[in-house]
């Protein structure tokens, strides 16, 4: 992700498809670019991963993005699968593509045994998407459903 990406990231996140179960982009631009510059120094270079742009194969479109987040669940630091597809992209695959692809990248490069993934209450795309792929049932907030797999 660079911050040229965020023309149409902000375009993708107008739809109100997108922030019904995820944060919103910062409303003042300059704030969500010194945020990416930040993230791309801290996340890409010290980590070796974070979260990417997803971009068509054949024209390299920007439809969205998705990848492996640090977030404290439960009281414990955990690596946090997480996707977004452009609305006008749904329903085509991407996302299927996109969760394999991560879950071989989190096992094979990055060696983890285990990896989460928070859903919002009522995005029941994402609870099959967790489930199609082996993810367990953790817990609830009242914010998100916790599940987790095991990638040994």
């Amino acid at each position: 992700m660079t911050t040229e990406d965020l023309d149409i990231l902000y375009e993708i996140y107008s739809y109100p498809e997108i922030t019904r179960y995820m944060e919103d982009l910062y409303e003042d631009r300059e704030e969500e670019e010194e945020f990416t510059r930040n993230y791309i120094k801290c996340m890409y270079h010290f980590y070796g991963y974070g979260i990417w742009v997803v971009c068509l194969k054949e024209n390299h479109r920007l439809i969205g993005r998705a990848g492996i987040s640090n977030r404290t669940i439960d009281g414990e630091l955990s690596l946090e699968i997480g996707y977004l597809i452009d609305v006008r992209y749904q329903n085509r695959g991407y996302a299927t593509e996109i969760i394999d692809g991560i879950l071989r990248f989190a096992k094979e490069r990055l060696f983890v045994e285990e990896i989460r993934c928070a859903v919002g209450h009522g995005n029941q795309i994402s609870v099959h998407l967790a489930e199609k792929f082996g993810f367990e049932y953790e817990f609830e907030t009242d914010e998100f459903i916790f599940y987790k797999k095991e990638l040994r």
